[in-house]
């Protein structure tokens, strides 16, 4: 798990889905709801302000479609929620009652996408279900992963995956990537050929040699996730702000109701200024969902005790929407201010971390 700890917020805490979630690591919230709502004959899982879902078991969804509840439950969870998943839980779906048609069954799953807008996905035991929503939740929360868009074989043996690592070196095909394989023994001592040895191999020259030291040698230098900038800001607030900060919060979550969780990238005081700054922070451009995102957690921040302690002593509360994708956007909201990060102190920050790292192994 990350160093950041997942939370889902669950009608039912004490279920076993939701202790096989705990097991991983995640935070497990009860889900504050009418009394009513959470003796409902299904769990529901908050992800997110946006994400939720609901886990049914195939008695349990067999029970919704015979006393019309079914649909009930999808209305509610349509309309509470951007994005709503229904989990249905069970090997045997068509099988678990005998009573009703397949086509029945059916008809009631594709209603809950086509008219209800949900997602429908299907589990067979509770720790399937359990590893699907740890996944969705570290999706939810700390991002997708970018994937490649290259195909990607199986190795068929180890000599053959390192024969494609080799190949991925510039100028290097099959042909190449073997003889350099052949000639020195392993992808080690490849790497540390010198440029003479390099370019006496058939097939290489002083200009390719030249791209492969130039891959192999140079430092990385990218913002790759969301992550990374925060890391950097961190780091080194000065990226933000042109006075002195300090950081008082990181990934502060904001205590929210039934269909909301909010958690905050940064948060900064300025004794200095009496000012509260929420900083979200983003790598990708700048959207008006965006402004909207953080003028919440602007409104929602005296929920929080930490931060209305500062409020209350008179601090002003801003916020900091920044990227360095940028955007044309202006924020109307007077608390909000809107900056396009610079590229190259964030690179070098994160090669500090990285360069600390390394030196205390």
């Amino acid at each position: 798990m990350s160093e950041f700890d997942l939370v889902i917020h669950c009608s039912n805490p004490q279920s076993a889905v939701a202790q096989l979630l705990a097991a991983k690591g995640i935070s497990i919230l009860p889900l504050e709801a009418p009394e009513d709502e959470l003796r409902r004959p299904y769990e529901r899982y908050v992800l997110s302000e946006r994400l939720a879902i609901d886990r049914k078991t195939t008695i349990d969804f067999m029970s919704a479609i015979a006393d019309k509840r079914l649909f009930v439950d999808a209305i509610d969870l349509g309309e509470s929620f951007d994005l709503g998943v229904a989990i249905v839980e069970g090997e045997d779906l068509y099988g678990s009652v005998r009573s009703f048609h397949p086509n029945a069954i059916r008809g009631a799953l594709s209603a809950l996408v086509i008219q209800y807008g949900l997602s429908v996905l299907r589990t067979t035991d509770e720790r399937e279900s359990a590893a699907i929503i740890a996944m969705m939740a570290t999706h939810e929360q700390q991002g997708v992963p970018e994937i490649s868009l290259h195909p990607k074989r199986k190795a068929l043996d180890l000599p053959d995956m390192q024969r494609r690592v080799v190949e991925m070196l510039p100028g290097t095909g099959r042909v190449v990537a073997r003889t350099l394989l052949q000639r020195f023994g392993s992808i080690h001592r490849i790497v540390a050929a010198s440029d003479e040895e390099l370019i006496a191999v058939h097939g290489l020259g002083p200009k390719r040699v030249a791209e492969i030291r130039r891959v192999l040698d140079f430092e990385y230098e990218a913002i790759d996730t969301e992550r990374d900038v925060e890391d950097a800001v961190a780091r080194q607030p000065s990226i933000l702000f042109l006075f002195p900060v300090v950081e008082i919060a990181r990934q502060h979550v904001l205590p929210g109701d039934a269909r909301h969780r909010w958690v905050i990238d940064l948060v900064y005081i300025s004794d200095e200024r009496k000012e509260l700054y929420i900083v979200e922070l983003k790598r990708s451009q700048l959207t008006d969902d965006h402004l909207g995102q953080l003028a919440t957690y602007l409104d929602e921040a005296a929920r929080s005790e930490l931060l209305g302690a500062f409020l209350s002593e008179g601090y002003k509360l801003r916020g900091i929407l920044a990227s360095p994708a940028g955007a044309a956007l202006e924020a109307e909201d007077a608390r909000i201010e809107v900056q396009v990060l610079p590229e190259e102190p964030i690179i070098a920050a994160l090669k500090a971390i990285r360069e600390e790292a390394l030196e205390t192994g």
